[in-house]
């Protein structure tokens, strides 16, 4: 199976983090948020994946051509402008040409799931597309095991409403519902216009499995707290006389003080937090200080 990550777009609600980096390369407990995407997909057995790109693409491009080589094959395609989610789609799909499914993935989604589960199901549902959601917002309204509505585009409130995680599986004849490649669109007018045709668009309920929106600052520290909670990562600074409450992550560069007191915070390189200084529910760096 194929995959495309959606990474084209600015990541406004990150600035100013993003204005030094883009979204797919934002440290997570001090490594690029890319990856975690990159390992969930190979797990689940996807063997190539396009990644949509725009704002600050040189510096994904080169951060993927660096990066190992074994396993999941990764092609970056760089969009003239930004394209939307349906064109990104659309745009990505035509550099991995073949008749496997294509999983499509948002890049500052978060879901501890094992996608195995709804590839299977999906393959098995002959649907076009599949949708995961979740408990949430009413975006994804179904009926019968159905997508009948999506973001109210037909006033349809079905038997049971979701929140749309950002996370899909595609057929290869559902692209021909997208934007030709190269040109922009949404995602969620494509999807309507399947449905409004009477096509099957499914959708597999990822139940209380943990997700996230990283994609704003307050997303940014929820993640955090996960991945401590759930790994409880030690840190290397206890020996320099530091107090630490809730989660700490300090990526390599960052400069701690000795007599620190910090409570949940995030500190990539080029962050420093003065000696004897009290900080908490913050993430420090070059852009300077963001209190959450």
């Amino acid at each position: 199976m194929d995959a495309i990550i959606l990474s084209a777009g600015e990541g406004r609600r990150l600035r100013p983090m993003t204005l030094h980096l883009p979204k797919p390369l934002i440290p997570v407990s001090c490594e690029p948020f890319i990856e975690f995407t990159i390992r969930r997909l190979e797990s689940a057995g996807v063997f190539r994946c396009a990644v949509n790109i725009w704002y600050k693409a040189e510096m994904i491009e080169q951060y993927l051509s660096k990066r190992r080589k074994d396993g999941m094959e990764i092609l970056p395609i760089k969009e003239k402008e930004l394209y939307g989610t349906g064109g990104g789609i659309s745009n990505a799909a035509s550099l991995i040409s073949g008749e496997e499914p294509i999983v499509v993935h948002n890049c500052d989604i978060y879901a501890d799931i094992n996608m195995k589960e709804p590839m299977i199901e999906h393959r098995a549902s002959e649907a076009l597309v599949t949708l995961l959601v979740k408990k949430g917002s009413s975006e994804v309204n179904t009926s019968n095991g159905y997508v009948v509505d999506i973001a109210g585009k037909f006033g349809n409130n079905g038997e049971k409403s979701y929140k749309f995680t950002g996370i899909s599986i595609w057929e290869r004849e559902a692209l021909k519902y997208l934007p030709l490649p190269g040109n922009t669109g949404c995602e969620i007018e494509s999807l309507a216009k399947m449905i409004s045709c009477g096509e099957k668009v499914r959708y597999f309920d990822i139940g209380d499995s943990f997700w996230c929106d990283i994609g704003s600052c307050k997303g940014y520290m929820e993640i955090h707290k996960y991945l401590y909670d759930n790994t409880q990562i030690t840190n290397k600074f206890y020996d320099k006389g530091i107090r630490i409450k809730g989660f700490f992550y300090a990526c390599e560069g960052a400069k701690i003080g000795e007599g620190s007191r910090i409570e949940n915070v995030v500190v990539w390189a080029g962050g420093e937090i003065r000696a004897g200084e009290e900080i908490e529910n913050a993430i420090i760096g070059p852009f300077g200080v963001i209190r959450i």
